[in-house]
């Protein structure tokens, strides 16, 4: 019997942040970025905009700045979605054998080898040791240079409960962890250097409640689980109650491009400010 033909989704995502975090002026469209990622029962096409400052006394001149919403669909170098690595990696946690879950991941339509659930196990596993382990001395002083920083709350699997936050600005992720997320929360905040400007978090009560817990003053946004905020007008009114100086970002870079349900067309959609 022949494999279920997988739907295919292309998503165009530009970065939130138009201006440079560092010295505020604006950030060029200098180059595109493509990845290809693997969820349940789809494949998502990204196209990726990177914006860099061209300013020349800017500490953060030429470096890249990619769009805040790409690590809720799969993280840095790796081609699974955060839903099927979530899986395999739960899975492993609760002791099954690699054909195991190899069989529980064709059956939400993910077609993987069995060598590649090792490497993806593989990958979180040094992922868990990296969040554990002090940042290095780099990452301190760039976390100073930009000034602020943009974090990302990401759910990598929900029994138990686990949470990467990940800075979009150095793109470094800075802490993970399946304990109390207000203690988790609390952590991260005595450790950064600087103020944290604005939380991306996944639809999930629990976190996003907790992140408003120890971040009162700073904007949580909702993520879908197709890459899109929640209620951009919520987020608007969040930059008009804010007393924050720092660079405001705008949705008319925001692009994104989804099958239409109805239709069975490419349609597009922007969010403008």
């Amino acid at each position: 019997m022949p494999p279920a033909k997988r739907e295919i989704s292309r998503v165009a995502l530009a970065p939130l942040w138009t201006e440079c975090p560092r010295c505020g002026r604006s950030m060029r469209r200098d180059y595109k970025n493509r990845r290809t990622v693997f969820w349940p029962n789809r494949t998502i096409s990204l196209s990726l905009q990177v914006l860099r400052c061209h300013t020349a006394d800017c500490p953060r001149r030429m470096r890249p700045y990619r769009p805040e919403l790409e690590w809720h669909f799969a993280l840095p170098g790796n081609k699974f979605g955060l839903p099927t690595s979530g899986a395999i990696f739960s899975a492993y946690l609760q002791g099954r054998a690699n054909l195991q879950i190899h069989e529980e991941i064709s059956r939400l339509g993910v077609s993987i080898a069995t060598r590649s659930i090792s490497n993806v196990i593989l990958y979180y596993e040094r992922l868990r040791k990296e969040v554990a382990a002090p940042w290095p001395a780099g990452l301190v002083r760039q976390l100073k240079e930009q000034g602020s920083a943009v974090l990302n709350l990401l759910v990598l699997y929900e029994r138990p409960l686990y949470v990467l936050v990940h800075e979009c600005v150095s793109n470094f992720t800075l802490i993970g962890g399946d304990g109390e997320l207000i203690e988790l929360f609390g952590s991260l905040m005595n450790r950064l250097p600087v103020p944290v400007a604005e939380i991306y978090c996944s639809p999930h009560t629990a976190v996003s409640e907790a992140a408003r817990h120890i971040w009162r003053s700073v904007p949580v946004l909702h993520v879908t689980p197709n890459g899109r905020l929640h209620d951009p007008r919520q987020y608007l009114q969040h930059l008009r109650v804010s007393n924050t100086s720092l660079p405001q970002p705008s949705f008319e870079a925001i692009k994104l491009i989804l099958p239409d349900s109805s239709s069975g067309r490419l349609r597009s959609e922007k969010r403008r400010k």
